[in-house]
């Protein structure tokens, strides 16, 4: 099986040509809130072609949520760029298409762990994981998606949006991601190699959230959040590509 992961989009459209047919594709979130001179109707329309291709390839497309998208389900606090002009009608279409979203955490044959800014052993264990459970990547995917949908009552909000909050998760004083207990819509790259959940083995994480010149490795984690750092007549790849548990082009 052949995956191809793609970093934070914010509005971009390079996604269009970094889709590969014969894989599944997965977006690691932040679909909103662009860093550079892109229209909010721009950007509202490129989401929905995303979305849009979701519906058309239900099985190939794979859509999790970061924190430049949960910001918009009114939970109380908003990040950089965040689009008070039209955050309610942002909010209505993400709740009108949630359906189409796998969650926040997305395993690949129980080896490779995909979220948009990683998982810590901390947050982990703060937030329910069962002792009793093996933690592998199957099993965190699991843990982590049914945390975040299970008090979701089709109405527009979430109840259970307070455990990916940074300032009821995160350690005392940390608002930017720095602590292990950082959620992992959140957490940033130093604190996450520090207080990897995996640790010590051999399941890899595959990341997005903090902004890297290019695709790199540290450790077990890989960091791809680079679509708008690589230049457009580079030959470095803009999105990762894993063939039969290996990765592929980096």
């Amino acid at each position: 099986m052949l995956y191809n992961i793609i970093g934070d989009i914010h509005g971009r459209e390079i996604w269009k040509t970094l889709i590969k047919k014969d894989a599944v594709n997965i977006f690691v979130g932040d679909y909103l809130d662009p860093y550079i001179d892109i229209s909010f109707e721009q950007c509202l329309q490129n989401f929905q072609d995303i979305i849009t291709l979701k519906q058309l390839n239900p099985q190939s497309i794979i859509l999790l949520l970061g924190n430049h998208d949960l910001h918009y389900f009114d939970v109380g606090e908003h990040y950089s760029r965040y689009d008070y002009d039209n955050a309610l009608t942002i909010r209505n279409f993400l709740c009108d298409n949630i359906h189409w979203f796998h969650g926040i955490a997305y395993s690949i044959d129980n080896k490779i762990l995909v979220s948009h800014a990683g998982v810590t052993l901390t947050w982990l264990v703060r937030h329910g994981f069962s002792a009793d459970d093996e933690i592998t990547p199957d099993n965190v995917a699991r843990h982590i998606n049914n945390l975040f949908f299970s008090d979701y009552m089709g109405t527009y909000y979430w109840d259970s949006l307070e455990n990916f909050l940074f300032n009821s998760c995160c350690d005392p004083g940390d608002f930017i991601g720095d602590s292990a207990g950082a959620p992992p819509t959140w957490v940033r790259p130093a604190t996450l190699i520090e207080n990897n959940v995996f640790a010590n083995t051999d399941y890899v994480q595959v990341v997005g959230h903090t902004q890297m010149p290019n695709i790199h490795k540290v450790d077990n984690v890989y960091f791809i959040d680079c679509l708008g750092k690589i230049p457009l007549n580079s030959k470095l790849p803009r999105s990762l590509m894993i063939a039969d548990g290996k990765f592929a082009n980096i």
